[in-house]
């Protein structure tokens, strides 16, 4: 695409954003219907999305639950992919995902995340255990047959953190403004912390946020808190004085090695 034809491309697109949104994110309002099958006399539930019929197989109602997502849910979801440009833009994305992407009601959206979240969490909890438990194996099969590493020494930047940390990882979030995307990246840093690093969170816009509240929305748990592994700053100037023209949210990561920023 040649420079000279963006102006006009944004022009349209911003002209027509209202009725692109409708069409891209439908209402996605799901009716139910129960009925009798006259072969087996059995109830059945019938799903509806914006009029459409959705025929929910019961492999469908299994993938549902092991999602942690309602059979009405997954109504939304089939409609989704197979109806809107969501399924062509990205035909792998994760259910919660591509619901939390799609509604415009926040409380939903704060639902969608939060399964998303668990979903992630508790991925990333089982495959650390059963590392563990690889380690613990190989150490009990052949003992002494890998040299235990040096313990690491403290360099410039890291001697400044407490005993046990050797990166600082300060996560920048603007309570205001943290959409289902930004509620997982803060999660994950949140939850997935190794033990070598501290995490420092910073929140604009969250003078009234009492810390219970941040925590259960972001799923950092309280134990975290008390052994000063996280810690939560309400601190819109120092976020201010951090962000330049970045975006929220991003992690500035910092060790002997050096600076990093990661985002979204």
């Amino acid at each position: 695409m040649k420079l000279s034809t963006l102006p006009i491309l944004f022009s349209a697109l911003f002209a027509t954003s209202v009725a692109a949104s409708s069409i891209v994110y439908p209402q996605l309002n799901v009716s139910v219907t129960d009925v009798v099958d006259t072969n087996t006399g059995q109830n059945q539930s019938q799903y509806k999305v914006d009029g459409m019929e959705i025929e929910l197989t019961l492999q469908d109602q299994v993938k549902a639950r092991h999602w942690g997502l309602t059979n009405s849910d997954w109504a939304k979801y089939k409609y989704l992919m197979e109806f809107t440009p969501r399924g062509l833009w990205s035909p792998d994305i994760d259910p919660p995902i591509a619901l939390g992407n799609a509604t415009r009601n926040p409380t939903e959206q704060r639902r969608y995340a939060r399964i998303m979240n668990q979903l992630e969490f508790d991925r990333r909890e089982a495959e650390l255990k059963f590392q563990q438990i690889g380690h613990q194996d190989i150490k009990q099969q052949w003992p002494g047959s890998f040299q235990t590493a040096e313990p690491q020494q403290k360099g410039d930047f890291s001697r400044h953190l407490p005993e046990t940390k050797f990166v600082l990882n300060s996560l920048f979030v603007d309570w205001a403004d943290c959409d289902v995307e930004c509620q997982r990246f803060v999660n994950l840093y949140a939850n997935v912390n190794p033990a070598n690093t501290k995490l420092d969170i910073y929140l604009a816009n969250a003078e009234s946020i009492s810390n219970t509240q941040i925590m259960n929305h972001f799923g950092i748990k309280e134990e975290s808190l008390k052994a000063g592994d996280v810690n939560i700053a309400k601190d819109t100037s120092r976020v201010d004085e951090f962000q330049g023209s970045d975006e929220l949210p991003f992690v500035i990561r910092r060790d002997d090695d050096g600076t990093e920023r990661f985002y979204p």
